[in-house]
């Protein structure tokens, strides 16, 4: 896992961006010997959705790292960047917009 890695995209409810995109808050590698079988599991566990104010650096999910059952290391997944709230005027404009079409 490299800093910065792109995983995915987050849904944004009530926000001026639909989405935000999640990366891993650090790098991480591990080194396996070429005498062992199991290379340690990875699981990425992140959010659906989120609701706006979203601020770069706020925590989306994990990256779980596991040999034999148990954990090596955790990686927070966060945000790359700021998605502001919708102000009443867009969130009016949005409801118009739907209303005109459909």
């Amino acid at each position: 896992t490299e800093k910065d890695e792109p995983m995915g995209e987050v849904r944004v409810s009530k926000g001026k961006a639909e989405s935000v995109t999640a990366q891993a808050s650090e790098a991480y590698s591990i080194l396996v010997k070429k005498s062992e079988k199991n290379e340690p599991e990875k699981i990425v566990k992140m959010k659906d959705s989120i609701t706006a104010p979203v601020k770069q650096g706020d925590k989306l999910g994990e990256i779980v790292y596991s040999e034999n059952g148990e954990t090596i290391k955790t990686i927070d997944i966060v945000a790359a960047q700021d998605v502001e709230k919708k102000n009443f005027c867009l969130v009016l404009i949005d409801l118009l917009y739907s209303l005109v079409n459909g």
